[in-house]
């Protein structure tokens, strides 16, 4: 059984037709786990303990699209994510990006100088206007010694990072109808329990965003976000989308709630 935002749940794709997002249809298996995609998840700020570390300092807001973090910069800052979501992308040597991560509220960025003076091996930046709060390297490392909380904590965070390959291996695998399914159910998820947002929940992505992030074309995307609105479960406006009705959307992607 898979963990995600708190939601436990179990898939299986039964649908062998063409990659579009077409004739959608899922059941049931307890023998296959899906897995997160993403480090994402959905500690309460109030709750963790780097959450309650960190609450005193000051609000930073970046505006969606800009750079927290460029990739090669040395930044002694470690970040905390107390709104919005952050990309994490690669640019390799021929100009290709990648995205590596998508962060959510409660998730921590820039880890590397807590072990070292490594710099940053991708660009953090804001996939929607995000609010985060930062602390020196050297007030971390001095947290960590005296928390044992703090410590285990951070160890959590770094397990979620290392297993990062192996999620995005695993959603690399599914068609691109079940992954736009997964992504568009996690960040209402989100909003929902974390920013504790009624229908329609207004999730501002473009299809174009969507499209990177679950790395198909925004043809694709339209074609399945289309689809949802047959339904009756989104509907779209230029940047963004509504979830108008969470509960056929979880049946949609058979996802059990916790």
């Amino acid at each position: 059984m898979a963990i995600i935002n708190n939601v436990s749940y179990n898939i299986r794709d039964m649908d062998s037709k063409r990659d579009d997002g077409e004739n959608t249809h899922f059941e049931i298996d307890e023998s296959f786990a899906l897995k997160p995609a993403f480090r994402i998840f959905s500690r309460s700020f109030e709750t963790s303990a780097w959450g309650e570390q960190f609450s005193s300092k000051p609000d930073i807001v970046y505006p969606k699209r800009s750079v927290i973090i460029a990739q090669g910069e040395e930044n002694p800052n470690i970040f905390y994510l107390v709104r919005g979501l952050v990309e994490y992308t690669n640019t390799d040597e021929n100009g290709s990006e990648n995205i590596l991560e998508i962060l959510g509220p409660g998730n921590m960025l820039n880890l590397q100088p807590v072990f070292g003076h490594n710099p940053s091996i991708a660009t953090f930046s804001a996939l929607s206007e995000c609010i985060l709060k930062s602390a020196d390297k050297s007030e971390v490392l001095s947290l960590i010694r005296d928390c044992h909380e703090l410590a285990l904590e951070m160890l959590e965070e770094m397990a979620f990072i290392i297993g990062g390959l192996n999620r995005r291996l695993s959603m690399g695998a599914e068609r691109s109808d079940v992954r736009t399914l997964r992504v568009i159910h996690m960040i209402a998820t989100i909003h929902r329990r974390v920013y504790k947002e009624k229908e329609p929940i207004y999730i501002k992505l473009s299809q174009s965003d969507l499209a990177r992030i679950v790395q198909t074309t925004r043809v694709t995307v339209s074609k399945i976000l289309a689809d949802l609105k047959r339904k009756g479960i989104v509907e779209t406006d230029y940047g963004g989308i509504y979830v108008t009705n969470m509960c056929s959307l979880t049946e949609l992607a058979k996802i059990k709630h916790g």
